[in-house]
């Protein structure tokens, strides 16, 4: 009996040992997982990105399509590279506002009409750590919006009326 109840816990033992392994298998295990900050995961480099350009200058960002991913935006970034950004997708042309709220850096906020035309710019939209933040409303319904580092729409010579164009890689067959 003594026996039979060795082999079950050394069953046991491999059974669970099997069970951690193929879950950090599955599960992704990485070098370098998402950054937490506040309790709150980031994206990680692999986040769904797409490449947005107007004229010659391109952005690779980061497609906030959820209510979810909308929300959280760029909080608690305390950097983005010069050629980073956000690109929230909403379901339908609207009024959407934006704020600050627990974004550690300055960023432009451009709203985009269904035909990736530029309705609207606030340009260097400041941090806000504060409890009360000022919410920026675009004076035209959009149904995209572009965030990228504050001065960057200005150096670009971006301005209302301008398109932006998707670049679709090579790879994606189309």
């Amino acid at each position: 009996m003594n026996q039979v109840y060795r082999s079950g816990i050394k069953f046991m033992r491999l059974l669970i040992l099997s069970l951690v392994s193929l879950s950090l298998i599955v599960g992704g295990c990485s070098f370098n997982p998402s950054p937490m900050v506040k309790g709150i995961k980031l994206p990680s480099s692999s986040a769904n990105t797409e490449n947005i350009c107007f004229k010659n200058d391109c952005f690779k960002v980061e497609l906030a399509v959820t209510q979810i991913e909308r929300a959280q935006g760029l909080m608690y970034r305390d950097k983005m590279e010069i050629d980073r950004g956000m690109f929230f997708i909403f379901p339908n042309v609207g009024s959407y506002d934006f704020w600050m709220k627990h974004t550690l850096i300055p960023l432009d906020i451009i709203w985009l009409d269904e035909n990736y035309q530029v309705v609207d710019i606030k340009n260097n939209a400041a941090p806000c750590l504060q409890t009360s933040c000022p919410i920026f409303t675009s004076s035209v319904r959009a149904k995209f919006v572009l965030e990228i580092n504050g001065g960057q729409a200005e150096k670009i010579g971006l301005k209302v009326g301008d398109y932006f164009y998707i670049v679709i890689p090579a790879k994606a067959g189309i």
